[in-house]
């Protein structure tokens, strides 16, 4: 429907010389465009009417919770040059902020008397359910407008919440209100059309994307069974958002787009308007497809296999719910619909290796892993080709030979070539190893909660595996053993950083560079720097860097000393603390004496109060 009855309606309202004291209220849930509905009206009524001397004044009742509230929204409508930022006219502090900013007396104003003084005005009073006030009150107060002042008046409202807060609106609701009106939320194309030409025109990608996908927008919200048209809106603004990141040859691939585009959609509405994490619903890796249960396991479903039921109902056959193609994974959608976290890299990498980019400088673990949907000689070609690539050494990608350790466990427990799949892991492992010397590990120390698990948007297989669990753990002993062999080039660096004055690198580095602490700390970068050496960089280092220095020590320091496997660090210190006595004597009446003592002070401070 186009909601032309209210349209007509309303005209004829507006167009009465005289008010017929009673007011129309337009209802409709909270967010189903009503609001935009009445503004377009009201735009389009004056715009070619010679009404000049009727004018409308707008006021939101949301979160108002007295009359006093109410009559100075009024005012500021009424009056917005009075009302613009610092003045704030809100209830009894009227009379005292515009006496203060415009150094007038005004405390004679009635504000109730003033706005009896509006003449030829329509009263439209939006958000009635959510004002704070007592529905009777609010409502009495209302009519007097409509009444004993003759105003025409619209009120925008969800009437279904009205009811709730009240017993008596039926009554009340008979003297003020001559005509309620259903706002239907089939319109939504039409608000859709507005605000995509609003708020997107001119954008070359995202404008012409909505407006092709229109029917396709309607329909997703309109299976959702959500009338919150706010959300949608929402949806379009974060999406616009996500593509502002996509490389253009994601954004070229327009089958792709369109599939991202249902998945952020759904996901989207149904975090926002459900009331249920989407991480439950859709990401729960315990649940077995449905035509795998038996029939009394589906009618034993827990809650949320029910809740997805449901959904996977109302999108069917329009929104694929398997996940097999989720386009991105578990992390980085939650990252997008929960917390707002777009991750260029990441996202672009998972599209680029979806399968809408077949056999563009894939590694051969892609099509291995999808040796369900494989021929025999499909699945031994694929077998071969990633033999040929970890026995060859042409893997550098840390995910991907996860990826491929997953799937030679996957083929080995499985008794398929297991001979060749244990050869490969072995391989594998070797190959680690050697990244390792040659430096090449990736730093995995900012990396998410879920490293491991999946990469390049598909799950690791056998992830959970006691023999996956082993080989992670070789993974991570490799990279910090990569990370130690590193160490003396960053000692030296870090000396450096002290003699150049370059106070603020040489704290972050530092650190950055001590581990936090681990079960398995086992070398600290302090044990490649001679204390000799960093006394020599500490009285080369400008004057006003020394106080510094010592004040990043004692920072460290501090958090050390709390954490029992610092031993290096305390160790360190200690040598330090003997040098330093040392160095006193050969700077007796100097200036750098002051410096020595207070370095001298802070390490022996640490190291008392050293954790045992």
């Amino acid at each position: 429907m186009s909601n032309q009855n209210i349209t007509e309606f309303l005209e004829y309202y507006l167009g009465m010389p005289q008010s017929p004291e009673y007011a129309v209220m337009i209802d409709a849930p909270w967010g189903a465009g009503k609001t935009y509905f009445i503004r377009n009206f009201l735009e389009k009524y004056y715009e070619n009417k010679d009404l000049k001397k009727e004018r409308f004044l707008w006021v939101s009742l949301y979160g108002l919770s007295s009359i006093e509230e109410i009559e100075a929204a009024i005012f500021a409508q009424a009056h917005p040059v009075l009302s613009h930022k610092g003045m704030a006219l809100a209830g009894k502090l009227l009379g005292e902020t515009l006496k203060a900013t415009l150094k007038v007396n005004l405390t004679d104003i009635n504000i109730p008397e003033y706005l009896k003084d509006l003449q030829d005005v329509v009263l439209i009073f939006d958000d009635v359910e959510r004002c704070s006030m007592d529905v009777n009150k609010l409502l009495g107060y209302l009519n007097h407008f409509v009444e004993n002042q003759n105003h025409k008046m619209i009120l925008i409202a969800n009437e279904k919440e009205i009811e709730i807060k009240s017993e008596k609106y039926k009554q009340i609701k008979e003297k003020l209100i001559g005509k309620t009106f259903k706002y239907e939320t089939s319109s939504v194309e039409d608000i859709l059309s507005g605000f995509i030409s609003k708020n997107f025109n001119g954008k070359p990608f995202i404008q012409p994307f909505y407006l092709n996908q229109m029917k396709l927008i309607v329909r997703l919200f309109n299976l959702s069974g959500y009338s919150n048209i706010r959300v949608l809106k929402q949806a379009l603004w974060d999406f616009e958002r996500l593509c502002g990141i996509l490389d253009q040859k994601v954004l070229d691939h327009s089958e792709l787009m369109v599939k991202l585009f249902e998945k952020f959609i759904v996901l989207f509405l149904e975090e926002k308007s459900s009331g249920y994490s989407i991480d439950k619903i859709f990401f729960n890796k315990s649940r077995l497809p449905q035509e795998l249960m038996s029939r009394n396991e589906k009618e034993n479903l827990s809650d949320e296999d029910k809740k997805l039921k449901k959904i996977d109902g109302k999108y069917q056959g329009v929104v694929d719910f398997g996940w097999s193609d989720s386009l991105l994974n578990k992390g980085v959608w939650l990252d997008i619909i929960q917390s707002n976290i777009i991750n260029r890299d990441v996202i672009n990498s998972s599209l680029k290796s979806s399968s809408y980019f077949p056999d563009e400088n894939k590694a051969g673990w892609h099509r291995l892993r999808s040796y369900r949907l494989l021929t025999q000689d499909e699945f031994e070609q694929a077998f071969d080709l990633c033999l040929d690539e970890i026995n060859k050494n042409k893997i550098f990608e840390l995910g991907e030979l996860q990826h491929y350790f997953g799937l030679f466990l996957f083929f080995s427990e499985n008794g398929i070539r297991q001979d060749k799949a244990e050869a490969a892991m072995v391989q594998i492992e070797s190959w680690i190893d050697q990244l390792a010397k040659q430096k090449r590990l990736p730093d995995i120390s900012k990396w998410p909660s879920w490293w491991g698990e999946v990469w390049g948007d598909r799950d690791i297989k056998c992830n959970t595996h006691n023999r996956y669990s082993a080989f992670l753990d070789f993974v991570i002993d490799k990279i910090k053993e990569q990370e130690e062999s590193m160490y003396p080039d960053q000692a030296a660096a870090l000396l450096k950083y002290i003699t150049n004055g370059d106070i603020n690198t040489f704290a972050e580095k530092l650190k950055v560079i001590i581990p936090s602490g681990s079960n398995n700390h086992k070398k600290s970068i302090l044990t490649y720097i001679d204390t000799e050496a960093f006394l020599e960089a500490f009285y080369q280092t400008p004057t006003k860097n020394r106080y510094p220095i010592i004040s990043i020590l004692e920072q460290c320091g501090a958090y050390w000393g709390k954490n029992k496997e610092f031993e290096y660090e305390k160790a360190w210190l200690q040598v330090l603390l003997e040098k330093t006595n040392e160095q006193k004597s050969k700077f007796q009446n100097q200036q750098h004496l002051i410096f020595l003592n207070r370095l001298e002070f802070v390490v022996k401070e640490i190291i008392e109060h050293w954790k045992s």
